[in-house]
């Protein structure tokens, strides 16, 4: 009488997918854009400057558009993952 045959081996797990690009990226995406709303909605060109470079048109826009409102907040939603 010979000995039943060994039990095959369990498969090894196979490993998590890399992480694309985009779900790299998105953290430091969405940072800059929160960061871009906050600084826009504090009506400050200054600290707004600190984020984005505006030509000195759109600088003088942005200032005329800021003293017709008491209030200016830019709410922004990310729908999805960059492409």
């Amino acid at each position: 009488m010979t000995a039943p045959p060994p039990a095959p081996a369990a498969a090894a797990p196979a490993p998590p997918p890399a992480a694309s690009a985009a779900d790299v990226e998105k953290p430091a995406i969405e940072a800059s854009i929160h960061e871009y709303a906050k600084a826009l909605s504090s009506m400050n060109l200054q600290a707004i400057s600190r984020v984005r470079v505006y030509t000195p048109t759109e600088a003088k826009n942005w200032e005329n558009a800021f003293k017709n409102y008491a209030e200016y907040r830019f709410i922004v939603t990310i729908k999805d993952l960059p492409r």
